[in-house]
């Protein structure tokens, strides 16, 4: 039967190898949630700009809409100044959208990387604590002179 050191250095082990596991399993799904709010925003930018597209869509057809309904032609200069402001606009609007999802995607993206980096820790932490408690029980068998 083994003596009370021993049981306790393996259950100390096996407790350290289980919170390793328990640690890298929490901090994968973390990564998984980070990397799904990832997508999410790579998605919403999308929209958003497909939204912002068909508002400058609407626009320049209801400006030569009413153009046309004046009787003022579609290629004067002063419908060319006003379409190119439109067009400026939207585009500038379109630029910041992307640059946001970028953005959001790149904290998101992190948040998973370092969840990933966690959860390795965890794992590694936890072999090592277990190494650690069973190197202890050997070194004082040694010791004592009682084999392991």
């Amino acid at each position: 039967m083994a003596d009370p050191i021993t049981i306790a250095a393996v259950t100390t082990a096996a407790a350290s190898l289980a919170q390793g596991y328990t640690s890298y399993r929490a901090a994968q799904a973390e990564r998984a949630q980070y990397e799904e709010e990832r997508k999410t925003a790579e998605l919403a930018g999308q929209q958003e700009e497909v939204v912002r597209r068909q508002r400058l869509a609407k626009a320049l057809a209801t400006q030569n809409a009413l153009r046309a309904a004046r009787g003022l032609s579609l290629t004067s200069p002063q419908a060319d100044v006003i379409r190119r402001t439109t067009v400026r606009e939207a585009e500038h609007d379109i630029s910041a959208i992307r640059l946001d999802s970028r953005r959001r995607q790149r904290r998101f993206g992190l948040g998973a990387e370092q969840a990933g980096i966690n959860a390795i820790g965890g794992l590694v932490g936890g072999v090592g604590g277990a190494a650690g408690n069973l190197f202890s029980l050997a070194r004082a068998r040694r010791e004592t002179g009682k084999a392991p």
